[in-house]
């Protein structure tokens, strides 16, 4: 007989629950079924990887020789950061005195036309020429053209109100007989109706003797008589009343056509200021431009004297980048390009990362997509930086490894990337050109597997 006793039995629990199917297959099923779910719900980002080297946005200045000449000094090996002014190169032979003459010429003719523009400027500022006489470069024959533009806009407006005045004085006469006209209508309208209706007329209207001479001519006649006399009558005043609506329907056409603009007494102000205003802003403009050149050709010029009147000179501050060997800088040919001025990395400028793409690969690739550049050095914890692409070149370039495109990406940077990194810093580039679940990822490497 069974022992109820023994099913509250550890060994009989033991027996029972912790067999194969309890221990070994259902935490593997339920294992699998999680997997699944997570699968199913999280995703991947599909990227493309290429090394991209850190690079400004915009380069300040190019430095190319200036010379043939072998070099007998250069800073560019041994000068991180330059300022303007500084010198960069400096040649063997003697700059000749022509050069030197013919950029003092140039600094001394643009420092007179800086001078003339500053007389033409406070000639119109105070409303009064200012000029002791002609210059060379149009300044005074262009304040007389402003002038007479002022002029011109003057008698312009002056002519305008005249013929304003006329309109409006024409106006008042055409009106003047209009009204005339209608009353000589009205009256002639009652006379036609007094003679027609056999009604009286005042003696008040203009026409009265018309009446009285139908009245005196008709007295003492026969019916058929009155009557003819009455017709011949009618039809003269008919023809008085058609030649006044024709008169008046002239008269009306007239004033119709007589046009007039009220101009207010301030346009002439506004116009003359707004011409005023014009002038200033184009002296200004021409101003800074001639001062700029004025700056630059000062820093050329002192270069010019620095160590012999033969160097090279940096025309911006910012960290300088060498384009040729090291090796090479003893001798280079006029033209060539030595160098390139950097903005200050100091100064937090806008970064770009320049990478290449495989022809394979760039059909995945478009301008806004998001990248990250990873840069992990030694001593230093890895940096990761988002950025989007900017431009893609047209064309590939060929190279031993095949074909490729290369791809420029603005770079968001806080105040702290700029501690870590540099100009010419490589890293691993990851362009995510997409998201797929990782069930849709691991189907699509078996079925292309």
């Amino acid at each position: 007989m069974f022992n109820q006793k023994l099913l509250e039995s550890s060994e009989f629990y033991n027996k029972r629950y912790q067999n194969f199917t309890t221990l070994i297959i259902f935490p593997t099923l339920m294992l699998l079924t999680i997997l699944i779910l997570i699968a199913c719900f999280t995703h991947k980002e599909i990227v493309v990887k290429s090394t991209g080297e850190i690079a400004p946005h915009k380069i300040l200045k190019t430095i190319q020789s200036t010379s043939n000449n072998p070099i007998i000094k250069n800073e560019l090996l041994t000068k991180k950061d330059v300022r303007a002014g500084e010198l960069l190169v400096q040649y063997q032979n003697i700059e000749t005195d022509t050069n030197l003459k013919l950029q003092s010429s140039s600094l001394q003719d643009l420092q007179e036309h800086a001078q003339a523009l500053t007389c033409y400027q406070d000639s119109i500022n105070q409303n009064k020429n200012l000029f002791l006489s002609d210059d060379h470069y149009g300044c005074s024959s262009a304040y007389q053209s402003y002038l007479a533009q002022c002029r011109s806009v003057t008698a312009d407006f002056q002519q305008q109100v005249e013929n304003q005045n006329n309109a409006t004085q024409q106006k008042g006469i055409v009106s003047d007989a209009l009204a005339k006209k209608n009353i000589a209508l009205n009256q002639y309208q009652a006379l036609l109706n007094a003679i027609i209706n056999n009604t009286t007329l005042s003696s008040k209207n203009d026409y009265y003797t018309i009446f009285s001479n139908y009245q005196n001519q008709i007295q003492g006649l026969s019916a058929v008589q009155m009557d003819k006399v009455k017709k011949e009558t009618v039809s003269n005043i008919k023809q008085q009343i058609e030649q006044l609506n024709d008169t008046i329907t002239n008269y009306r056409t007239q004033y119709a056509g007589i046009t007039s603009e009220h101009q207010k007494s301030d346009i002439l102000k506004d116009k003359i200021t707004e011409l005023k205003s014009q002038q200033l802003a184009s002296i200004t403009k021409e101003l800074k431009a001639i001062n700029q050149e004025i700056k630059q050709l000062r820093i050329q010029y002192n270069a010019t004297q620095i160590n012999n009147k033969n160097a090279i000179v940096a025309s911006e501050s910012g960290t300088v980048k060498l384009l040729v060997d090291k090796t090479k800088l003893d001798n280079i040919p006029q033209g060539t390009n030595i160098a390139q001025i950097y903005p200050n990395i100091r100064q937090h400028p806008d970064l770009i990362v320049n990478f290449y793409i495989s022809t394979n690969d760039i059909s995945a690739i478009s301008e806004g997509q998001t990248i990250r550049y990873h840069l992990t050095q030694k001593n230093s914890k890895p940096l990761t930086i988002t950025g989007k692409i900017a431009n893609i070149t047209a064309h590939p370039v060929a190279t031993k490894q095949g074909n490729f495109y290369q791809v420029s990406a603005n770079l968001d940077l806080n105040a702290k990337d700029y501690q870590t990194i540099y100009y010419g810093q490589v890293g691993t580039i990851s362009v995510i050109t997409g998201k797929h679940t990782w069930l849709s990822y691991i189907k699509n490497i078996l079925l292309h597997a």
